[in-house]
Parts: structure tokens; C-alpha cells; sequence
């Protein structure tokens, strides 16, 4: 197999050697005899012509001319400004350069103003969006007061009747006849605190305060014997009890005195005082006790 592709390359060496050999031994092809004829004219003539060619000798020398370099004239003459013409051209600056400086300055001012009248236009507006927010908050502040509620209370000493019952008597005929002995009011030893709502709408009642003195000797700060103690109150409630304490019998009590605490429909904290005498006789005769025991107050 090797052998043959040997023979195989020789044969295709041997062809591209015969191909050239054949090329090389073909002759060129014969010049059209009109070609020849104006080739050998054109050289006669050229050599006429570099015969008889006297450039660059002394009785024909070159001349050369150099473009650009010829005087920049202005329509076909150099005529120098004069001074005159230079003085209003440069007055011409003056005045353009005065006018945009004016004009600069103008639209400065402009802007300045601008800024002034922008600011007080904001200052006003301020000013007017805070009074409206405040007659607003004014108003809605108004109609709660209008609308809330407003608990007091008080309270008396705690009664309990007792029915006395009957008897039977002889009369003076030696008849007998039934009485009815009637009742009696027996005093329990506590204080019931009663309850008010003179508001439009219901409070939420959370705590009670209570305490008790001497009527002759009323404390400058109310001390509280706080207790819980929740409940809605509505309008129109009068005089109802919530709480029944006991009265002290260790130390002076002729005064009792309390405060509520509530909450409003619209979830402010609000606080009521009392205070009042415990024995029956003194009930008609006022208690002189500092603000801080019958104030109505906004709590925390």
C-alpha cells in the first residue's frame, strides 16, 4: 500500500514539472504592428522634446512662486482701520457689556424678591393652617366637654330599719287594744357612697377613693383609701349606691370624704371629689375643706 502512494505522489511531482516545463518553452504572443509603430513615435518624440528642453539652464531658469504667501488685503485693498472706527467698536463693548451687566443685576433683583414674597407667603400660610388646626382642636375640645360625662357622688351614713312591733294595752273600760310600736332607724357603723352622672353620656367608673376625719380638724392633703372598683354609670343616674365601708371607731370620724375616678366616651381620665358629715344633726351645717378635696380635675 505504502508503494503505491509512493507512485501515487511521483506521478503528481512528474505532472506539475511537465505543466511548467510547457509553460516556460511557449513563446509570447505577437505585438499588433499599429501598437509598435505609436510606441516607437512616442519615444522619438520624447526624446525631441528632452533635446530641445531648456528649463533650468541660465536662458530658461525655473521659477518658482509660492502660494499663500502674497499680503491678505479686504476686498482687494489694505486699508488700516483708523482710530475713530477703534473707538466705537470698543464703546460698542462698553455699552453691550453695560446692558447684560444691568440686565444680570435686574433679574437678581428680581429673584431676591422673589424670594422675600415666597417667604412671607409661607409664614402666612403658617400662620393660618396652625389658627385653623387650633379652632379645630378647640372645637373638638369643646364638644367633649359638651358631650362627656361628669360623675360626682356623696353618700350617707348607712341606716338599717328595724320594726319596733306591736303591744297589747288594757283600757280604762278593761278592754285591750293593739299599738303598733312603728320602726326604728339603727345606725349599721358604715357609709354608703353613692353615685351621680349629670353628663350626656355614660362614664366608665375604675376606682374609688375614700377617707374619714374630724369634721373640726380637716387635713390639708386628702389621704385615700383607693379601691377598685369598675362600673359604667350612665346619664341621669341619681344617688345610686356603689360601695358601703366601715366606719373607723378607733379615732375621730365625724367627716367621711371620697373621690371617683372615670374615664369619658372618648378615653380621657377625669377625677371628682366629696366630702361630707357622718352624724345626722351636723348634716345641714357645711364643711369648709380645702379645693382639693371636692375639685373636679383631669387625671393622667
Amino acid at each position: 500500500m505504502l508503494r503505491a502512494h509512493n507512485l501515487v505522489f511521483g506521478f503528481a511531482l512528474l505532472l506539475v514539472f511537465a505543466g511548467d516545463l510547457w509553460g516556460q518553452s511557449q513563446q509570447p504572443p505577437p505585438i499588433p504592428a499599429e501598437t509598435a509603430n505609436e510606441n516607437q513615435t512616442k519615444t522619438k518624440e520624447d526624446q525631441t522634446k528632452s533635446g530641445n528642453d531648456q528649463r533650468g539652464t541660465e536662458q530658461s531658469p525655473f521659477v518658482v512662486k509660492v502660494i499663500g504667501g502674497e499680503p491678505k488685503t479686504e476686498n482687494g485693498t489694505n486699508t488700516p482701520k483708523s482710530k475713530d472706527d477703534r473707538n466705537s467698536t470698543d464703546w460698542w463693548m462698553f455699552f453691550a457689556t453695560v446692558g447684560i451687566g444691568s440686565i444680570g443685576f435686574l433679574q437678581f433683583i428680581a429673584f431676591v424678591v422673589q424670594a422675600i414674597y415666597m417667604r412671607q407667603s409661607a409664614g402666612e400660610m403658617r400662620k393660618t393652617t396652625e389658627a385653623a388646626q387650633k379652632v379645630s382642636q378647640d372645637q373638638i375640645a369643646h364638644s367633649h366637654k359638651v358631650e362627656r360625662a361628669y360623675i360626682s357622688g356623696g353618700g350617707a351614713q348607712e341606716i338599717e330599719v328595724v320594726n319596733r312591733g306591736t303591744q297589747t294595752v288594757r283600757t280604762a273600760d278593761g278592754s285591750t287594744m293593739t299599738i303598733d310600736l312603728g320602726r326604728e332607724n339603727i345606725p349599721t357603723g358604715n357609709f354608703v357612697v353613692c353615685v351621680n352622672n349629670y353628663g350626656k353620656t355614660a362614664g366608665e367608673l375604675w376606682e374609688v377613693g375614700v377617707g374619714f376625719c374630724d369634721a373640726q380638724n380637716i387635713p390639708e392633703v386628702p389621704i385615700y383609701d383607693r379601691q377598685y372598683r369598675y362600673d359604667w354609670i350612665q346619664p341621669g343616674d341619681r344617688g345610686r349606691p356603689i360601695l358601703s365601708i366601715a366606719i373607723p371607731k378607733d379615732r375621730p370620724a365625724s367627716a367621711v370624704y371620697g373621690r371617683f375616678f372615670y374615664r369619658d366616651i372618648f378615653g380621657n381620665s377625669h377625677s371628682c371629689g366629696f366630702i361630707n358629715r357622718i352624724a345626722r344633726p351636723d348634716e345641714s351645717v357645711p364643711i369648709l375643706a380645702p379645693a382639693a378635696y371636692t375639685e373636679e380635675r383631669d387625671e393622667p
